[in-house]
């Protein structure tokens, strides 16, 4: 009986080791794995994207496997390293399927927050034209065109009143040696809202813009990133400004693309260019202005969206209403009198429905929506005794609004 059970035994191990034998493991695990952010203050929602998604690019799965993080819920205690600073932490985490051999490893993860040298945006990019989407294939195609910072802004609509169409930016990295680059993004969520998408898109980056919160990542020549892969409903709205630029390696493509569009053969859908609408590369989107008011005099007009427009490089078309262009207002308020004076500064549409987005020291102002030459206030400022109070503004037109748009400045003499 001794002898039989022995026996049994002895088969049913070399059987497992037999199985084991010809499986291989489910794929391999790093030792370390590097996630490059920048900015004051990153969100948590931003420092988890970065981890997965460097976990997700190093750790190498054969068809079919897949992999857990054991000590998951600790990402969501995780506090993103001062600017110039860095944190380790480790993740632990197996690796498993039905045909491997499961493996278990830990992952040193190194977060460094960079400090990188503050530039201007050199580039406008804009796709805009035609802004309605009734077929897959590419919306926008565009080459970076040199190391220094490019702004992106798209605005667009699925035209069908019946089927989704998914809606994807991709980078691609045509060259022959890596690419590192550095990227801050304001994407709204697909809306009805023409003037609700342009905003959100607004707000989301210049939240991000102002402390300089990006992330750094690594393309692989012939390789692509996928910056998004949004699913738009029948009629609905995705807006965004994303600020890229290249660290160093090759310049990458901007493709922006539609998927899984599929209109009812009834929709007879036409989409044509407007050339209102803008489109194509426009340099140097700043303009600076620099206004003076007097407290005593009744109003001062500060214009923006307006006359001169930026022109596209190659085929000069303008750029009307100046749309993702920043506008730095400087503004002087003097008060002649012996006791302090307050000033006021209101948000006036000219040109239609609009809203906006400011940025004043920082704190970003927001407006909802106001109907044309209706006003709404802004800010107030109180002048102390013949001086001078230096004012500094950021605003810049947004999508879905009606640009040009005035802000006034009122004094009460009070």
């Amino acid at each position: 009986m001794i002898k039989k059970i022995f026996f049994l035994a002895l088969i049913s191990i070399l059987s497992t080791e037999t199985s084991w034998a010809f499986k291989l493991p489910a794929g391999t695990i790093p030792q370390k794995i590097t996630v490059r952010l920048t900015g004051k203050h990153i969100p948590l929602k931003l420092l988890k994207e970065a981890i997965f998604f460097e976990i997700n690019k190093n750790i190498k799965l054969n068809k079919g496997a897949y992999y857990l993080i054991n000590n998951f819920k600790s990402l969501n205690k995780i506090k993103a390293p001062m600017p110039g600073e860095k944190k380790n932490l480790f993740i632990f985490v197996r690796l498993a399927g039905k045909k491997y051999i499961p493996l278990e490893g830990k992952i040193n993860l190194i977060i460094f927050n960079e400090i990188l040298p503050e530039s201007e945006e050199k580039f406008l990019i804009i796709s805009n034209n035609p802004e309605s989407i009734n077929k897959r294939g590419k919306i926008f195609e565009e080459n970076l065109k040199d190391f220094s910072a490019h702004r992106f802004l798209f605005h667009h609509k699925n035209a069908s009143f019946t089927a989704n169409c998914s809606v994807s930016l991709n980078l691609i990295n045509p060259g022959k040696n890596k690419t590192a680059l550095y990227f801050i993004s304001g994407i709204s969520a697909p809306m009805i809202s023409e003037l609700g998408a342009g905003h959100l898109a607004a707000v989301r980056y210049l939240s991000y813009w102002h402390l300089k919160i990006g992330r750094i990542i690594e393309i692989a020549p012939g390789k692509q990133f996928t910056v998004f892969s949004i699913k738009l409903a029948p009629q609905e709205i995705l807006s965004g400004i994303i600020r890229f630029q290249v660290l160093e390696g090759d310049l990458p493509k901007i493709t922006l693309s539609a998927n899984n569009c599929f209109s009812r053969p009834q929709e007879k859908i036409v989409i044509a260019n407007n050339s209102l609408r803008p489109q194509g590369v426009f340099p140097f989107p700043q303009i600076v202005q620099n206004y003076r008011h007097f407290i005593g005099n009744s109003y001062t007009f500060m214009v923006v969206g307006d006359e001169p427009f930026l022109k596209e490089i190659s085929t000069k078309m303008p750029c009307y209403g100046n749309f993702g262009v920043y506008y730095k207002i400087n503004l002087d308020i003097e008060n002649p009198f012996d006791v302090p004076k307050t000033s006021i500064l209101y948000f006036v549409p000219r040109s239609g429905p609009a809203r906006a987005t400011i940025l004043f020291e920082e704190e970003i102002i927001e407006t909802p929506t106001i109907m044309n030459a209706e006003e709404i206030f802004i800010k107030a400022f109180i002048v102390d005794p013949k001086k001078i109070k230096h004012i500094s503004l950021l605003i810049f037109p947004e999508s879905g609004s009606n640009y040009p748009v005035h802000l006034v400045v009122k004094s009460s003499l009070k």
